[in-house]
Formats: structure tokens, C-alpha cells, sequence
């Protein structure tokens, strides 16, 4: 993870617990009741801990955006990534800090910010930071308004997560398994014949049936192994990193699903088009809407999705 040296700040030993607001999503694919008992038990040897059981979508960002108010040192997102992102955007121009807990099925936030994806190893590494308090700040990316902190896609991929998330109980039981068995019905289904397009605006050449958009990386884990589908993307780097998938022939998925598990990146292959941008646009080209998900999390359908950096946007326990 790439952090501002200059951003980072070194609070001296607590003489009094520092206060954690610990938002639990509790129909995360690994969160469980006797999971989180064992967890905020733990976290209260070093901390004072208030943990709140999210009741539905928004839940978890309103919590959050009353962090500040309630005197929190930090909040600490316990479920999958898309309970990350509801804290990052209920933190809104927050200082105080974020980290996260691995309660979902990819966890994939953590491993971008150096946490362990393993939630052993997080409880442990966060009781660490008691003597060690250390924050950093970091971009995020937003998406019509709606701020995202490593990931967002519009066309291919998004379809693919609303399809996923529309299971839950088959995400939970199979994880990444289920995401490859249905993405492998979405493009026989809907994307094996006239697709639907997409396409950056203003950018030549940039007509695709998805475009990747990356704030960090990777992209994503398959198990414990990173996809890599952008080489530049980095969670500091002042840009968004664009992947646009071109309507790949039957006989490209195999070589373009080799070059991301080899850690290479899809760019180089002849149906990826590669770019950074700070602020740019997708359009649909072939229907009225085109679905956008963020950070794994379908958020609905748009006829264009607007892309921007939000500098330092994000403060972040390391």
C-alpha cells in the first residue's frame, strides 16, 4: 500500500483505552454471533469498544457519520467490502480513521490497505495498534457521487456482482466458486451475442463491453491469490485506473483469465485498452442503462457514470 509519508500521524501512548465504534454487518459471508462475541471480547482488553449490529442497507453509514460526535477514534468496519464502503462514505470529510475487520467473502479491502484477510490475524494486528496508533490518508474514487475505495466497473462486471449478491446464501456457501459460475452464465446468456457497450467518453478507441475502474490493488482474490487487471492503479497515485474490456472473441477469455491470476495485468492483450484519468466518463452505447457497482456492491443502473478522485479523501489505521 502506498501512503503519504507526509500525512502520517504518531499519537502518543493512550493513557485512557481509545474509543472504537465497531460496525458489524451481520449477514457478512463469515460473520457469525459467536464470531463477533469472541471478537469485541478481545478488542475490549486494549479498547473501549461499542459494536453495533447494522439492521440493513444505509444502516452502517449513518453510524458512521456520527463517529465524529460521539468522540471515536476510529471505526472499524466488520463484514465484507461493502461494508467498508458504507463507513468511507458516512465518514464524509471525517478525520476520523478507518480500518477493517475480514467478515465477508473476499475481504479484498484489507488485503489493498496491508491488513490480514484472516480474521485472527486482524483482531491481533488491531490490538497491536493500541501502543502503535498510526493513520494515514489515502484517495478514494467516486461514481456518480458515490465514493468507492478500490474498485468500480460499469457493464460486464457490475452485471455480474447483481447477479452474485442476488444469492446470498449461495455467496456464502460457495464464495468465489459461485462468483466464476455465474459470471460464466452471464456471458453465455447475455454477452455471447450483441452485447451491451460501453465506452469513455472523449477517449478514442475505448468501446468495450466493461470497464474496470481501479483506486488500489488488486482488483480482487480468488482464495488467497490476487487478480491483478491493472498494474498502475495504487491507492495514492492521484488517478483512477481504466480497464476497458473490448468485446472479447469466445477464444480470448482463457489468455485474458491467465494474464490477471499470473499477476500481469490485462493490459497488453489486444481486446484491453488501457488508461489513467483523474476525471472521465462512461456511457452506455447500446441501451438506456448500463449497470455500476462499487467496491462489489451493485448500486443500480445508469446511462452514464461520472468518475472522479476525491485527494486524501480517506483516513485510514495503518
Amino acid at each position: 500500500m502506498q501512503l503519504k509519508k507526509d500525512s502520517l500521524s504518531i499519537g502518543p501512548l493512550a493513557s485512557t483505552p481509545r474509543r472504537l465504534l465497531v460496525v458489524i454487518n451481520p449477514v457478512a459471508s463469515s460473520v457469525s454471533s459467536r464470531l463477533r462475541s469472541l471478537m469485541v471480547s478481545a478488542l475490549e482488553t486494549r479498547y473501549d469498544v461499542h459494536a453495533v449490529v447494522t439492521d440493513g442497507p444505509g444502516h452502517a453509514a449513518a453510524l458512521a457519520g456520527e463517529a465524529k460526535n460521539q468522540g471515536m477514534d476510529a471505526v472499524v468496519a466488520f463484514g465484507g467490502d461493502g461494508t467498508a464502503n458504507e463507513v468511507a462514505n458516512g465518514l464524509g470529510d471525517s478525520d476520523v480513521p478507518l480500518t477493517c475487520l475480514p467478515g465477508g467473502s473476499a475481504n479484498v479491502f484489507c488485503g489493498v490497505t496491508g491488513s490480514p484477510r484472516e480474521i485472527t490475524s486482524a483482531v491481533r494486528h488491531l490490538l497491536g495498534r493500541a501502543d502503535n496508533w498510526q493513520s494515514a490518508s489515502v484517495d478514494a474514487g467516486t461514481v456518480n457521487g458515490r465514493r468507492f475505495l478500490f474498485t468500480s466497473g460499469v457493464g460486464l462486471d457490475a452485471k455480474i456482482v447483481a447477479g452474485v449478491d442476488s444469492r446470498p446464501e449461495l455467496k456464502r456457501r460457495w464464495r468465489q466458486w459461485w462468483f466464476v459460475t455465474h459470471a460464466a452464465r452471464v456471458i453465455a446468456s447475455d454477452y455471447a451475442f450483441s452485447p451491451p457497450r460501453v465506452r469513455i467518453v472523449g477517449q478514442p478507441g475505448s468501446e468495450g463491453i466493461a470497464a474496470v475502474v481501479q483506486n488500489g490493488r488488486p482488483w480482487t482474490y480468488f482464495g488467497q491469490r490476487p487478480i491483478t487487471v491493472s498494474k498502475d492503479a495504487g491507492l495514492n497515485t492521484g488517478t483512477l485506473a481504466v480497464t476497458v474490456v473490448g468485446r472479447p472473441r469466445p477464444w480470448d477469455y482463457l489468455p485474458i483469465g491467465v494474464r490477471v491470476f499470473s499477476d500481469r495485468g490485462a493490459a497488453g492483450h489486444s481486446r484491453i485498452h488501457s488508461y489513467s484519468a483523474a476525471d472521465f466518463t462512461v456511457e452506455a452505447l447500446d441501451s438506456a442503462l448500463i449497470d455500476v457497482h462499487v467496491d462489489g456492491d451493485h448500486i443500480g443502473s445508469v446511462s452514464r457514470a461520472n468518475y472522479s478522485v476525491e485527494p486524501g479523501a480517506i483516513r485510514l489505521l495503518v
